[in-house]
């Protein structure tokens, strides 16, 4: 077996027997860990070009925001949408902080509905993308 550490994708019914296999055959001293997959490099691209043509067309509460901005108040929004609520705890020096999901740990379908919200909000608010890549 070795001492390198293996990825297995359960996309099909031999992958889900070799990482079986490997779970017989892993040394005391390894462990496994399941967890769904994370936003994939097309996702996270069109997530970017999406915020990015965003930070540069629209305005938020009277001023041009960042695209750091943009993504922070889409993620807080799509979790109220979804029921998902963030938590807002109070700061070091008395401000309000709000606790949000990191895109980097969201599930495939979790950032495409993420994705789908952002598209939603663009189309009522005329913002119009110019990376139209069609694969999340």
């Amino acid at each position: 077996m070795g001492n390198k550490e293996r990825t297995f994708f359960f996309v099909h019914d031999t992958a889900r027997e070799n990482a079986a296999r490997m779970c017989h055959q892993a040394p005391g001293d390894w462990m496994a860990v399941f967890k769904p997959t994370t936003r994939t490099l097309m996702q996270n691209a069109k997530l970017h070009a999406m915020l990015t043509d965003i930070s540069g067309q629209a305005v938020y509460m009277g001023k041009k925001r960042s695209v750091e901005f943009w993504k922070g108040l889409f993620v807080s929004g799509y979790q109220i949408a979804t029921g998902k609520s963030p938590e807002i705890v109070p700061g070091l020096e008395g401000e309000f902080i709000n606790i949000r999901l990191s895109t980097a740990s969201m599930g495939i379908r979790m950032v495409a509905e993420l994705i789908e919200y952002i598209s939603a909000w663009a189309a009522m608010n005329e913002v119009r993308f110019k990376d139209d890549r069609a694969v999340y």
